[in-house]
């Protein structure tokens, strides 16, 4: 990284000094501009946008302490270094409430001005990871902006799911607490490379973005990662890792980003964990379409279900779940084929919910096939035959949902389960996800959310707390994962509301 510096001194001698010290000192500063007075250096520096700015204190027409206040008036994000004689350092006080961290005493002293340039460039460095990643986060689709990356590098891509695929980005999915780790596992194996983590569309989804080099096989480092994610597993929850199988320079970044989302979508397998190149075979042959067998199996069960044939039907649950497994069907076609079955079941109990919400939570709560054939058992019979209070439930359902309501207002900050909640107060879980939306006009889940975010901008706005602490304090220990919530629901970063907020 080239360190675009500015040097504001009215001693010519001394300026050039000063440039050629800096220079020597520290490869990575490149002078972009100089000024001999203050008024000069407010206009020059406009101009040039430098990284850093040196500045003596005592200067003609505007001094040093006015330049500094001026530029960060008008939202100037360089670092400042002010440069004065030892009967000015009394001026060091209203240099810190202008925000100017570096000080150094003339003459300058060698050992000094390399310490304080090491300073300056680590503190320059990690302003840019933080654009950088904000820009990969939330910004991708905008033009990149001038010298926020290094050109001519490349980088490699990975995405990662733990568990199953939800499209809807706000709703729970089993293994996304699998993912809290990541950066430490991606840390270790990355050695001083430069990595950035990224949130994927759904919760338990990321992205993973390294500098690339020759030295550095893409295919290993995904091995090594998911061997990782599955070393530390609680629970035997499969991941998938789609990889770009060649480096690519920053501008084609977001379309490769989306290719790899997209493969994480079309061809994760469920139930299998799997690393393969999104432009290589993914593994054993996954059908594209539902094999014909399905159709006959959906057929009997309808059959089944007109007549209440509840052992005919688990057994059926059996044989259409091994073939699911035996023909590896991607999440897609899982999908499909499940919204139907419920579509069937749901059919006979005239309950209001939603086939396809109802199959994606049965896929989004599994872990594998034992899972899901043991949820897909347990919806079938509580459909069946709805419970006398659950059939008359219109009659108080409002009052009913008000206590839910309640409830979720006053444990909203931590970690709720729906699937608990609807057990607590006697509900079959689908179902309560539709009567509250129903009555609600939200999930259950969807009702969380907004509570937390609501609390998070209290907290933005009252308060100093980190966007770590914030997002603790509502609920969320990943606060990347809060982030990604909070920009969905408000438009904007938590950091971009707090700002708002203090205008």
């Amino acid at each position: 990284m080239t360190i675009r510096t500015f040097i504001a001194e009215d001693e010519p001698l001394t300026l050039r000094s000063i440039r050629q010290s800096i220079e020597q000192t520290n490869e990575a500063y490149r002078v972009v501009g100089q000024a001999t007075d203050g008024q000069s250096a407010l206009k020059l520096i406009r101009e040039t946008e430098p990284d850093v700015v040196f500045t003596d204190i005592r200067m003609p027409l505007v001094d040093g302490l006015g330049l500094v206040r001026q530029l960060k008036a008008e939202g100037c994000r360089s670092v400042f270094v002010l440069l004065s004689g030892y009967k000015e350092f009394e001026y060091a006080k209203e240099a810190i409430t202008l925000g100017v961290e570096e000080y150094l005493i003339k003459p300058i002293n060698p050992a000094q001005l390399e310490s304080v340039l090491a300073q300056v460039q680590s503190k320059l460095d990690g302003a840019r990871r933080v654009r950088q990643h904000d820009y990969l986060e939330h910004r991708r689709d905008e033009p990149l902006p001038a010298g926020l990356f290094d050109p001519g590098r490349s980088y490699w891509m990975v995405s990662v799911c733990v568990g199953a695929y939800r499209r809807n980005p706000l709703e729970p999915v089993l293994g996304a607490d699998r993912l809290m780790d990541l950066d430490k596992w991606i840390a270790s194996l990355s050695g001083d490379r430069l990595y950035w983590l990224l949130n994927g569309k759904c919760p338990n989804e990321k992205i993973v973005v390294w500098e690339a080099d020759t030295a550095f096989p893409i295919a290993e480092l995904a091995d090594g990662l998911a061997a990782k994610i599955g070393r530390f597993a609680e629970r035997d929850v499969p991941a998938a890792l789609f990889y770009g199988t060649a480096p690519t320079d920053i501008a084609a970044l977001p379309a490769r980003i989306a290719a790899l989302e997209q493969a994480m979508r079309e061809r994760l397998v469920f139930g299998e964990s799997v690393v393969a190149g999104i432009d290589r075979d993914a593994g054993p042959a996954a059908a594209e379409r539902l094999p014909d067998e399905f159709g006959e199996d959906l057929r009997l069960l309808k059959t089944l279900a007109a007549k209440d044939k509840e052992q005919e039907i688990r057994l059926l649950f059996k044989k259409m779940l091994r073939a699911s497994r035996e023909h590896h069907l991607t999440q897609p076609l899982l999908l499909k084929l499940l919204r139907q079955v419920c579509q069937i079941l749901i059919a006979r109990s005239g309950l209001e919910i939603e086939p396809r919400d109802a199959a994606e939570d049965l896929i989004a709560s599994s872990a594998g096939y034992e899972d899901l054939g043991r949820l897909l058992e347990a919806f079938s019979r509580e459909v069946a035959h709805p419970a006398s209070e659950i059939r008359a439930l219109d009659k108080g359902s409002e009052r009913i949902l008000d206590d839910i309501q309640a409830y979720m207002d006053a444990h909203f900050h931590t970690e709720l389960s729906i699937q608990g909640i609807a057990a607590s107060f006697g509900f079959n879980y689908s179902y309560l996800c539709s009567l509250f939306k129903k009555y609600k006009h939200r999930t259950p889940n969807e009702y969380i959310i907004e509570k937390r975010i609501e609390k998070a901008k209290q907290l933005l706005r009252t308060t100093d707390l980190s966007i770590k602490a914030v997002a603790s304090f509502v609920g969320y220990e990943d606060p990347y994962y809060f982030s990604r919530i909070f920009k969905t629901v408000a438009g904007v970063t938590p950091s971009g509301y707090r700002k708002a907020a203090e205008a």
